[in-house]
């Protein structure tokens, strides 16, 4: 009995470990891995039905099965709002749902970004060539291993300054990103600029696309309001991201999830510290990064999603990397139960009449938010 358990001890030690460097916010340090990864190969030829998947009489591995009565940090919730292990992804358990090509709201303009997930950003453009943006992570634009620094502000950059690799190469966004979608149905567009990122009091990042905006909605590309206003605690958020850590490569595409908006937070992740984060209750795991937090009432974006204490990491130090704390005067506590989100309305009014990101526009939020 002692062999068995120091076997799952270690079995679940290495899954730890794996999610460290894997995993993106939970995805932190994956997004290079991803990027390498060709998930355009690796999708079904056909459509999935998501009803097929979520059987109750489909069996779990024998991992979930296990892990489900050992393992105490998650972050994807089953239906009855009970925290499932990371390594469940791919069973009936979690609630979530995947949204198709035929529904309305389709969520067409929320795809994959690298290892993360960004959403296409509605500017109101007037001026047909206006690029297109997308919202994301600040810890989404970094190449390779490395990740942006915690006290710098970025406007303007080339994305492969943003690296310590000499042959970094742009990042792609794939839109259409369905589960069961072919590969040969994505569209796939390359990034051109970093607009603004930050890792210093907020995990938030504006990418402008190698695209128009107009191009993108001519091609049937849904695009997306940020809120100008933070949502009020407790209203209805929903979640639309790519999970990746675990997911088998047959199951990843977009996922669904509906929660309720938490608490605002201060919360410290390594050397990296967000002081007005807020907690919130949906099922993410690595590549969610990200990824938006809707107002479900009217589809205006409230935040990103940020990051979420892993499995694996008791082992860990609180407050480092995955394993995420929160700062309340001279408490320090870590809440596996809690997935956290990054506000974004500062960002809603930084763009011209014409559809071009300025960030001296009066109403921009962003010099305020840092003193620049």
């Amino acid at each position: 009995m002692r062999n068995k358990f120091y076997q799952l001890f270690q079995y679940f030690l290495v899954i730890g470990l794996l999610v460290f460097v894997n995993a993106c916010a939970p995805d932190f340090l994956s997004t290079s891995e991803h990027e390498t990864s060709t998930s355009e190969t690796s999708t079904p030829e056909t459509s999935t039905d998501l009803d097929s998947e979520t059987d109750e009489d489909s069996p779990l591995s024998d991992a979930c099965q296990e892990a489900l009565d050992s393992l105490s940090l998650k972050s994807i919730f089953d239906t009855d709002g009970d925290k499932l292990p990371d390594v469940c992804v791919n069973s009936n358990l979690v609630h979530w749902t995947s949204p198709k090509s035929s529904d309305t709201p389709n969520f067409s303009g929320v795809g994959r970004y690298g290892g993360c997930t960004a959403t296409l950003i509605e500017t109101q453009a007037s001026d047909p060539l206006a690029p297109a943006y997308i919202l994301t992570n600040g810890h989404c634009v970094g190449r390779s291993y490395s990740l942006i620094s915690g006290s710098d502000i970025f406007f303007d950059v080339d994305p492969r300054d943003l690296s310590d690799s000499d042959v970094s190469t742009y990042k792609t966004m794939s839109f259409f990103y369905y589960l069961g979608q072919r590969s040969e149905d994505y569209l796939i567009v390359e990034d051109k600029r970093v607009s603004f990122a930050s890792m210093k009091d907020t995990d938030v990042a504006i990418v402008e696309l190698n695209t128009t905006l107009a191009e993108l909605k001519r091609l049937g590309v849904d695009a997306y309001s940020i809120a100008n206003e933070p949502a009020a605690q407790e209203s209805q958020l929903t979640n639309v991201g790519v999970p990746l850590s675990y997911m088998d490569s047959e199951n990843v595409g977009l996922r669904r999830s509906e929660c309720k908006h938490g608490e605002t937070v201060s919360i410290l992740e390594g050397v990296y510290s967000f002081a007005n984060s807020f907690r919130h209750n949906c099922s993410i795991v690595g590549g969610n990064s990200g990824s938006p937090l809707f107002n479900s009432q009217n589809l205006r974006i409230v935040g990103v999603v940020n990051t979420a204490v892993n499995d694996g990491t008791d082992h860990q130090a609180d407050c480092s990397l995955s394993k995420p704390c929160e700062l309340n005067g001279d408490h320090i506590n870590v809440f596996p139960e809690v997935n956290y989100g990054q506000y974004v309305d500062y960002v809603s009014e930084c763009f011209t009449q014409e559809g071009y990101f300025n960030k001296d526009l009066a109403d921009c939020g962003i010099n305020e938010k840092f003193s620049l």
